[in-house]
């Protein structure tokens, strides 16, 4: 009886050791950022942009070519109307590569989980809601 126990006290500290290392990852950030409530992609310009709307009303835009992701734009948005497949907000353009930018707000819509913008490097632009701009579909 006493192997017995031996052998499972040994085998329950095992197993408690190896759930300790399971639940460990490098990559875990501690929750201390914010968490996405949507996810945008769009395949253009031979990759892929994948805009994240998080829920302290910021979203980033990352560039996805050939394995290398940058992030791209960033700024803020609120919701107007609906939600994040059928809805509009108010888009501000905050950032471009680091660089702050003033550049002013557009409206938005969502529909069917799908909105168009193209946003300009060369200029103070945004455009949306015309579907000959680069296509976002939800994630």
């Amino acid at each position: 009886m006493k192997k017995f126990l031996k052998a499972l006290a040994v085998l329950a500290a095992v197993a408690a050791l190896g759930f300790g290392f399971a639940s460990c990852s490098d990559d875990d950030d501690g929750g201390s950022g914010p968490s996405a409530l949507a996810a945008f992609t769009s395949t253009v310009r031979g990759g892929t942009e994948t805009i994240y709307f998080y829920e302290n009303n910021t979203w980033e835009c990352y560039e996805n070519t050939m394995g290398h992701i940058d992030k791209d734009y960033s700024g803020t948005y609120a919701i107007t109307s609906g939600d994040f497949t059928n809805g509009t907000l108010d888009f501000t353009v905050v950032e471009h590569n680091g660089e702050e930018l003033g550049w002013k707000t557009a409206s938005l819509e969502i529909k069917d989980s799908v909105f168009y913008l193209k946003i300009y490097d060369s200029s103070d632009g945004v455009e949306v809601n015309n579907s000959i701009l680069d296509k976002y579909v939800k994630q």
